[in-house]
Formats: structure tokens, sequence, C-alpha cells
């Protein structure tokens, strides 16, 4: 079927992922060896590579066309170029607005960006929120909430994090912000401060409080990056801390840079592309490149 295209043709292959060769993570010159590579690469005149989201990732079809010019992509260059803004080339206020519930490799962004005094302002929502509550001495109760999951913090080893969250608030008191209400499930959205914690309840939300002080601080700010809901948006009723967070943003002349797939749902439900700087799909890429690691497929087009 490739051999049989006409000039301005296309093919789109099936998802590449379900490849037995795709996920193994090897070396360049390993995956060249791969079945997936040695039928295709013949076939092919120059690699290009389109998929930031899958950079972080050292897979077959993102480094195993050794024998192949290779070439960035536009969306890849477009996501370097606003990544390398916000991390190289930021302005202060510089502001870091983490939610979600993927939060292990913030870290590493937190502690590098600390390091180099290259963030102002953390606002702490979604389950780092939690956990920056339960590291202040609270208890948050005894399904110990895990945002949009089932299963609990400590089934999840999440806890295990505490102990880090309680000494990056003893270090940088000024720097983190922490959720002053949260909005539980109480057969609807029922809104409780950090003081009346624990709870029997599920937590869905940041509270109208806490999302209302975050946007005054994104207000002032001149750099923001989002990763990650401070909420469950999908839960009725509990969509409000996410709405006024990302609204902030929209209406904020900072540069701003909105980084993976839930974080672009709330600028699709709430607000539109062009109200931010760059709406990236990338999610884990994009956080392992603004915490200065070195994403595998782009060394690859860099060597080539």
């Amino acid at each position: 079927a490739i051999e049989s295209l006409d000039d301005g043709q296309a093919i789109i292959l099936d998802n590449i992922r379900k490849h037995e060769d795709e996920m193994k993570e090897l070396r360049p010159e390993e995956h060249a060896k791969s079945d997936l590579v040695r039928e295709l690469e013949p076939l092919f005149d120059v690699y290009v590579n389109n998929a930031f989201s899958n950079c972080h990732r050292p897979h077959a079809s993102m480094i195993g066309f050794t024998n192949l010019p290779r070439i960035a992509g536009p969306l890849v260059v477009s996501e370097v170029r606003a990544a390398e803004r916000a991390k190289q080339h930021a302005e202060s206020p510089i502001i870091y607005i983490l939610g979600g519930v993927k939060i292990f490799d913030y870290f590493d962004l937190i502690d590098k960006s600390l390091e180099e005094g290259k963030v102002d302002k953390i606002l702490a929502s979604g389950t780092l929120g939690e956990l920056c509550i339960i590291a202040e001495g609270k208890k948050l109760g005894k399904k110990e909430s895990f945002l949009g999951k089932k299963d609990s913090m400590e089934k999840k080893s999440l806890l295990d994090l505490v102990p880090k969250v309680r000494s990056l608030l003893d270090q940088h008191p000024d720097v983190f912000e922490v959720p002053e209400d949260l909005a539980e499930d109480d057969n609807g959205r029922k809104e409780i401060s950090t003081e009346d914690l624990p709870t029997d309840k599920d937590i869905w939300d940041i509270g109208t409080k806490t999302a209302e002080r975050f946007a005054g601080i994104i207000k002032k700010a001149r750099t923001i990056y989002l990763k990650g809901a401070p909420g469950d948006y999908r839960i009725t009723g509990f969509s409000k801390g996410s709405e006024i967070v990302i609204k902030a943003i929209a209406s904020s002349d900072a540069y701003s840079l909105i980084g993976g797939g839930s974080a672009a749902d709330l600028v699709g439900l709430y607000s539109d592309k062009g109200s931010f700087s760059h709406v990236s799909l990338a999610g884990g890429a994009l956080m392992e490149y603004m915490s200065g690691k070195k994403l595998p497929a782009l060394e690859f087009l860099a060597s080539g």
C-alpha cells in the first residue's frame, strides 16, 4: 500500500503502540534491529517525528530509525519553543499550578526550579494539594481521598511522599500555596474549611476561597505553567475550582503554558485556545523537559 501511493497521498498506520517491538526501552541501535524498524525503514526516505507527547519514551518509533535523515515536525518545534520560553526565558513572578493525580514526576520539577530560583509560587491543588494538607498535620479522613480515583493514597504509596512534602513546605513557606477549603460530596457539592477536617466524605475539588485566592496570585503573574486540573471537573458540581483557575489564566497577560490532557480539556470547556500562549497535549514529556531532563527522542533527532 505504501509503495502504491501517489504524490501528495498519505497512509495512517494502525496504533503503533500495539506492536510488540514498540514499547521496549532499548538503545537506538537495538531498536534498529527490530522487525518493526526493519520492515518499515526501507520504504521511507526521511524520518519525521511530530509526536512531542511521546518524546520522553525511548521506544522503537521514537529512536529506532537510525538509517534515515531525521527531522523534527512543526508540532515538536512549537512545543519545544514554548517550553523553552517558560523554562529558560521566564519573566517573574513565575507561577506553577500543579494539580491532577499523576504527581510523582512533579518533585523533580519542583526541586530543580526551587534550586535555580525559577519559580515564585507553587499553587498546590489536586492530589498535591491534599498531600500538602496532610503534611501540615491534618487528616483528610478515613477514606484518605485520592482525587478522581477509587484507590486510597495509602494503596498508591502516596503517603510515602508526605515527609518530602513537609520538608518542602518547611523550607519554602512563602512559595507553596495550600488549599484552605475543599469541596466534598455530601449528596452534592459542600464546601468545608480544612480546619474542619477530617471528613468521611469524598473530596473532589478545591473550595471557592482557595480558587479565588489562586486567581488573585495568577493575576499578578508574568509566567504561568499549569499541569493537571485543580479538581475532578468531570463530576457534576465539582468543576468550580478548575473553572475559576482556568478563567483567571485566560484573562491574564502572563505567558501561559498549559500542559497535559486534563488541563487542555479545561481550555476547551471554559475558555478558548487563543486566550493562552501555548496549549500542549503533552503531559509527561513536557514535565520532564521543564525539569531539565533530556528526552530520548529529542536527543535522537539532534544526533542525526
